[in-house]
């Protein structure tokens, strides 16, 4: 999906799957990884803002990897002391703070280049993950079972065009009902919030391994049925936050490397996610 302000722009990156999931609003939230620009380049083509404040902190265990450092969630490249480095950075600067001003400033360019071509920002349903913050599942009549029909119902609707989910998962509405169980057990001894992903559905980039009903083939038909000796490391940390696997998120089939003529965004059990 390219961006409409940048036609020379390719859709660049191999998790343009995740990002046109969120772009269309498909799912709440939507995980990848970093191949040489994946989180910037789906993230400017498709207008989805991506950050990564997983460096160094997250675990590659179960992720097929492109190569050994350059496709992670977590760490990028060795540096010693690096910890230190950012400890010292912090003194000076506040990482929230120029969070803020980035998403800010991101939020005024789009909104410029809607206004100049007469279009209008708008949310599709009350129920959009435009409102979505978790801790108000606690105080709306909102659940997690409701927001994952929405989002099933969106994937059903526009995937046949998009192709930007490979599957979905068949124990997601169970996991949905599960989560409002646990709100409710919270919300009835007087808890305020069990975490900002409870409840939450999450897509998962089909390289990102899953010890469930889902599989992970990183696009190709190759790997389709074999099973993954546990949860990767990034999921076995959503899972204990209490987030719902939606299912997987469609990629450039081994990240493009299959062939150096396969356009991004292609693989052989998605096919062509959307180009415009």
């Amino acid at each position: 999906m390219q961006n409409p302000y940048l036609k020379s722009g390719g859709t660049c990156g191999s998790s343009s799957g995740s990002a046109i999931s969120v772009a269309a609003n498909m799912v709440s939230v939507s995980l990848g990884t970093e191949t040489d620009g994946s989180i910037i380049c789906p993230a400017d083509h498709n207008s989805v803002v991506g950050i990564k404040p997983t460096v160094g902190l997250t675990s590659r265990s179960g992720v097929i990897p492109i190569s050994p450092r350059q496709d992670t969630i977590g760490i990028t490249g060795h540096m010693q002391n690096c910890n230190r480095c950012s400890d010292q950075q912090s003194n000076y600067v506040s990482p929230l703070l120029l969070l803020t001003v980035d998403l800010a400033f991101t939020a005024v360019t789009f909104l410029y280049h809607l206004r100049q071509s007469n279009q209008r920002l708008t949310i599709h349903n009350h129920r959009s993950h435009h409102r979505r913050h978790p801790p108000r599942l606690l105080r709306k009549p909102t659940t997690s079972r409701q927001l994952v029909n929405m989002y099933l119902d969106q994937i059903e609707a526009l995937n046949p065009l998009l192709r930007s989910v490979l599957e979905v998962n068949p124990d997601a509405l169970n996991q949905a009902d599960e989560a409002d169980r646990e709100r409710q057990a919270a919300k009835d001894q007087g808890r305020r919030s069990l975490g900002e992903l409870h409840g939450i559905p999450i897509l998962l980039k089909d390289s990102i391994g899953t010890k469930d009903k889902l599989n992970t083939t990183c696009g190709s038909y190759a790997l389709l049925g074999s099973t993954v000796v546990r949860d990767s490391g990034v999921v076995q940390r959503l899972r204990k936050a209490g987030a719902v696997i939606l299912g997987k998120a469609s990629l450039s089939e081994w990240y493009g490397v299959r062939s150096s003529e396969i356009p991004d965004g292609w693989c052989a059990r998605g096919g062509q996610a959307f180009v415009s």
